[in-house]
């Protein structure tokens, strides 16, 4: 169960991105894995052990880029709701077992006794 104002839990669940707003080849900087373009914004997913404000500071020593916003991507609620229900799920379930044959069933226990 997941508890907590809604901004904390999205906080809680927070990977390694973030988004920018702005010009440039933000995809060339370094501890920069993989750059995509969404809604007008780059979300750029981070390299591992590399932070979001040692990224910032990256960004504002190239003059090849301009930044107009800057944030932590934050995952939206239903992404959380399946992680959370993934995880659940891996935790919680067993492997099927297998049907009993006839030839395993105790006399007087299956269908026709």
């Amino acid at each position: 169960m997941i508890y907590g104002p809604v901004r904390e839990v999205r906080r809680q669940f927070a990977g390694g991105d973030v988004l920018v707003a702005g010009e440039g080849d933000f995809a060339a900087v370094p501890g920069v894995v993989n750059a995509t373009q969404v809604d007008g914004a780059w979300r750029l997913a981070l390299a591992e052990g590399v932070t979001p404000a040692e990224l910032s500071c990256a960004l504002a020593a190239r003059a090849d880029l301009a930044i107009e916003r800057f944030e932590v991507a934050l995952p939206l609620l239903g992404e959380i709701f399946i992680r959370t229900v993934g995880e659940h799920h891996t935790k919680t379930s067993t492997p099927p077992s297998s049907p009993i044959s006839s030839s395993h069933r105790r006399p007087g226990r299956g269908p026709g006794s």
